[in-house]
């Protein structure tokens, strides 16, 4: 599973073990095709296909497979007042390199989840559902975690200063 900046090398053993070679990886791609042989051990998730060379014959081969890692992402319901820079939701993620990203639909009258997308921060009062996941999708899984928010219409304030007048 990946890992921010950790490599991963394979174990291997060697038969005789006087002999000297070296590792070299490489990426497979999903089209079957590969990447250019490399020193450098795979950190991004991915397929990779390690070899023991010695001078420049393979003598042994295997695969390697980082799997993006699955954050876990948890969101409650909530009911909100309306504020003029609008209603923006959060999430709660125990990796903090973990960045959040929303997506919310409008609930109509009779509680059914429409189509219709609104933006983020959310401007206007009503029910929504909202969706948070992980916008880093090249290092995590795409998991979902689900939430209705409610936006309630602001209480206003009122004040009033008690002057005197006095007429002339």
């Amino acid at each position: 599973v990946y890992e921010k900046n950790a490599t991963v090398i394979p174990s291997y053993t060697l038969s005789p073990s006087a002999i000297s070679g070296k590792i070299l990886y490489r990426r497979i791609y999903s089209n079957g095709t590969f990447s250019d042989y490399s020193e450098s051990a795979p950190e991004e998730p991915g397929e990779y296909q390690c070899a023991y060379f010695l001078g420049n014959k393979s003598i042994g081969e295997g695969n390697i497979f980082i799997d993006k890692k699955e954050a876990e992402i948890i969101i409650d319901n909530a009911s909100l007042e309306f504020t003029e820079t609008g209603i923006t939701p959060t999430a709660f993620c125990e990796d903090p390199n973990v960045k959040v990203s929303y997506t919310a639909f409008v609930i109509d009258d009779k509680g059914v989840v429409t189509t219709e997308e609104v933006s983020i921060p959310i401007k206007k009062c009503g029910k929504y559902s909202v969706i948070a996941y992980p916008k880093d999708n090249t290092h995590y899984k795409r998991t979902y975690s689900y939430a209705m928010l409610e936006i309630t219409p602001a209480t206003p304030k009122i004040t009033i200063t008690e002057t005197n007048f006095v007429y002339d």
